[in-house]
């Protein structure tokens, strides 16, 4: 079992109002700094170290009332050991708001009607796994928190260099998800240009070069932008660097978080206009950074 906190936020997707847009920054919602959080974390490791249970519910849920309102939100560390805490808290969360609505990190899962206990459902899907079988139980829908990948990844290209959003994109959403054991264990090369080609750019209408499909490409981008040769056992350098890197790298990699972060909120807001009790898991740096935001939600009069 992981202990490090930092560890504990996952290979998807987990993103920071460092470098938002003056749209962004009109919404109003009060988010913290991704270099900031890293301190943050730092902090916190070792009093979750002492005590798992306590430290991951202090830390790494949030759940508050506001009359008929109800918000949970898990930080999940987006791993598949059922022995977690985090599926704990979960659970009792879940069962102790009742919510109308569920909220998820990475959109549809595929995962409505799959699973039948909650350890097959972790162990095939982690926390969205879980989620899923306790939607279903209630009989409510868990739906896609994010953004949508063709919106984030058509701004993202805008604002920023071609050669390095493409790096960013495929050490974090291929190559740390390769390395913890997805594409069913088919060879990297195949995986990256027959598999996440297709899903992720392809999809996503983001014009590449034949050579550009290529896993060769990558490595060569790689070695070239980062000094070394691709590692997959040592990706530190852009694993972490919305957190740690305060050069182009990391700006990139915030600005994609903020994007994720204000859209996820908005939907949050929205949802409670609608619903008395909504429930949310996301990636546990995420719950950091937006902590105060939603407590500015949870708060919020509505009618």
């Amino acid at each position: 079992m992981y202990l490090k906190f930092q560890l504990l936020i996952g290979f998807t997707f987990i993103f920071l109002v460092f470098s938002c847009t003056k749209k962004e920054e009109s919404e109003g919602y009060k988010m913290i700094n991704y270099l900031k959080v890293k301190e943050m974390q730092d902090s916190i490791n070792p009093i979750i170290g002492k005590d798992f249970y306590n430290g991951w519910l202090k830390y790494s849920s949030f759940y508050q009332k506001n009359g008929k309102k109800e918000l949970v939100f898990i930080g999940a560390s987006h791993e598949a050991d059922t022995s977690h805490v985090q599926f704990k808290i979960m659970e009792e969360l879940f069962a102790k708001s009742k919510p109308e609505i569920a909220f998820n990190e990475g959109g549809d899962w595929g995962l409505k009607g799959k699973f039948t206990n909650r350890n097959e459902a972790i162990k095939a899907a982690g926390e969205p796994g879980l989620q899923q079988l306790l939607c279903d139980q209630l009989n409510i829908e868990m739906i896609n928190g994010d953004m949508e990948e063709k919106e984030e990844y058509k701004k993202l290209f805008l604002e920023f260099p071609f050669d390095k959003v493409y790096l960013l994109l495929c050490t974090e959403r291929f190559l740390n998800p390769y390395k913890q054991g997805a594409y069913n264990n088919i060879s990297v090369n195949e995986a990256f240009e027959k598999k996440y080609m297709e899903k992720e750019f392809k999809k996503n209408n983001i014009k590449i070069s034949q050579e550009q499909s290529k896993y060769e490409y990558l490595k060569k981008l790689y070695e070239k932008k980062v000094g070394r040769k691709l590692d997959l056992n040592d990706l530190e350098p852009l694993w972490g660097s919305y957190l740690l890197d305060k050069g182009e790298m990391g700006i990139i990699h915030r600005r994609s978080k903020v994007l994720r972060d204000s859209v996820l909120l908005n939907k949050i807001d929205k949802a409670l206009n609608r619903y008395n009790r909504v429930f949310v898991t996301f990636g546990a740096s995420h719950l950091l950074a937006l902590k105060p935001a939603l407590q500015q939600i949870i708060d919020k009069k509505r009618d």
